[in-house]
């Protein structure tokens, strides 16, 4: 058995400008985000006496598929992986450590990661090229095949570890660049659920850019973490969540999500705050100097410096 984990990422500036819309206006994207200790799992066993043995592929997710021919397979994840990795029938399991779906912290994503990683392990038996980096850039490849709205930032947020500002191009691969994590010292993070779950597709298609302000915010993003300037830090927050609800009407449509936003700007505790993902549902990140924040349900999260890893059993 291969089991391999990959977190969920964390999204701090320029969401969205990883998009090929974004890239192809004005050249480049660019984001500074994290992978975060929350995380898909993949289990990848073949049987001896079970379904396997009898020419079947089993997959376990929501539901349980059991096929022949893996074109067959529904689950996209699993159908397009197996077609560029040609492997006898196994079993494959996804697990993850919250419900994942809608989630706004790149879920699909990770579970192709962590699937890609084990099949690359599998197939290659441990030699060869399986780099957190080349296994996100193949899961990209994969996974843009039936989500054509996928931006570059979900694969390689999740798979390679650390705080890292990336920059995406249509015509070459991301360049990643490693940053200082010492303004979290003192500073607490959280995620707050809004309790909506829903697919990020329908409001990626509606995402309209003016200008390339989401750019700037990068930058200044990485000076103020850089100079470890915690005011300015929690002002391009604010402002980054500001700027994403004027992108599209449906980021910020559900009324139940608008009035946790209000609540979560005049809590005395909370430094700055704003929603992950595509939006309209997920999670709330939050930043506080609490370090036992316990109010909305909120979950206690670190950074992950690993990414994807792997063992086998």
């Amino acid at each position: 058995m291969i089991i391999t984990k990959c977190p969920l990422r964390i999204s701090l500036a320029g969401g969205s400008t990883d998009l090929d819309v974004f890239i192809n206006q004005f050249g480049y994207g660019s984001v500074i985000s994290f992978p975060c200790n929350l995380y898909t799992y993949v289990y990848i066993q073949k049987d001896r006496l079970g379904y396997n043995n009898d020419g079947y592929y089993v997959v376990n997710y929501s539901e349980k598929e059991i096929c022949k021919d893996p074109l067959d397979i529904k689950n996209d994840v699993v159908r397009e992986a197996l077609k560029r990795f040609k492997v006898d029938p196994i079993g494959i399991t996804f697990y993850s450590d919250i419900y994942s779906t809608g989630s706004g912290l790149a879920s699909s994503s990770s579970y192709m990661n962590a699937l890609v990683k084990g099949l690359t392990i599998l197939t290659i038996n441990s030699k060869g090229d399986h780099s957190n980096y080349f296994v996100s850039r193949m899961a990209y490849r994969i996974e843009k095949k039936f989500n054509y709205l996928l931006g570059q930032q979900d694969n390689y947020g999740c798979g390679v570890g650390g705080l890292k500002k990336m920059k995406f191009y249509s015509t070459k691969s991301p360049q990643i660049d490693f940053i200082k994590t010492d303004i979290f010292q003192d500073t607490y993070m959280y995620l707050v659920p809004t309790g909506i779950n829903r697919k990020s597709t329908s409001i990626l298609e509606t995402i309209e850019f003016k200008n390339d302000s989401l750019l700037k915010l990068v930058t200044n993003m990485e000076k103020s973490l850089l100079s470890n300037d915690d005011q300015s830090f929690h002002n391009i927050i604010k402002e980054g969540w500001q700027k994403k609800k004027e992108t599209s009407k449906y980021i910020y449509q559900d009324l139940s999500i608008k009035n946790l936003d209000k609540e979560l700007s005049v809590d005395k505790n909370i430094l700055s705050h704003r929603l992950c993902g595509a939006g309209n549902g997920g999670f709330f990140l939050v930043f506080t100097d609490n370090k036992n924040f316990d109010k909305y349900n909120s979950i206690p999260i670190s950074i992950d410096n690993d990414g994807i890893t792997f063992k086998r059993i």
